[in-house]
């Protein structure tokens, strides 16, 4: 099996991102994709989990460096039905304790319903995003219109598996002018639910 390399990434979250809009769009568009897909957040994490396209997908935060950026290692992506113990790691991803797993798989619909809901530690988040991607040099670069159950946002990203590639087009491209802001944090705050 391919060994993964996570990418190293800068994002930024504003209702207008000014000239920074601007600045990527300049450059060739390489893709455009829309999705729908349901967060699960956790009140006491911030690592990354989410449904799309039918699949269940984990990321964990494995390092943050003195610029800010945040190094993401996929961990999971499994489709529906999902088995009992890919479900469960939803719970070490998010530290908490695993609860009693009352089905060898679990569907989608099961899984928001009984393993989401009956948890007081977590919740869905509904997220639309209408993506337009650019390649800068080496560095993958987006930007983006958000919805977090309907609250508005727009976004842009750099990265790369290379720090300071990613740096270096963060400053060229002027997103260092807003902080560094992931997906979780970003969607915790537009929801109401307290940042960790």
């Amino acid at each position: 099996m391919e060994k993964i390399i996570p990418r190293w990434e800068y994002r930024i979250f504003a209702e207008d991102l000014g000239t920074v809009d601007g600045n990527v769009r300049a450059h060739e568009v390489t893709r455009v994709k829309e999705s729908a897909e349901d967060y699960i957040v956790c009140r006491s994490s911030g690592n990354n989990v989410k449904v799309r396209d039918g699949l269940l997908d984990i990321k964990q935060l494995e390092n943050v460096n003195e610029d800010t950026l945040e190094q993401w290692m996929p961990v999971l992506k499994v489709g529906f039905p999902c088995p009992a113990d890919d479900v469960a790691r939803i719970f070490s991803a998010f530290d908490l304790t695993r609860p009693e797993m009352e089905r060898a798989e679990y569907t989608y619909d099961q899984f928001i319903q009984e393993i989401v809901g009956g948890s007081d530690e977590l919740a869905v988040v509904k997220v639309t995003k209408k993506r337009t991607g650019f390649m800068i040099g080496e560095v993958i670069v987006e930007v983006a219109d958000v919805t977090f159950d309907g609250v508005a946002l727009k976004t842009a990203a750099a990265e790369h598996i290379d720090p300071a590639l990613v740096m270096e087009v963060v400053r060229e491209l002027g997103l260092d002018i807003f902080p560094n802001v992931n997906y979780i944090k970003a969607m915790k705050r537009a929801v109401g639910m307290e940042v960790v």
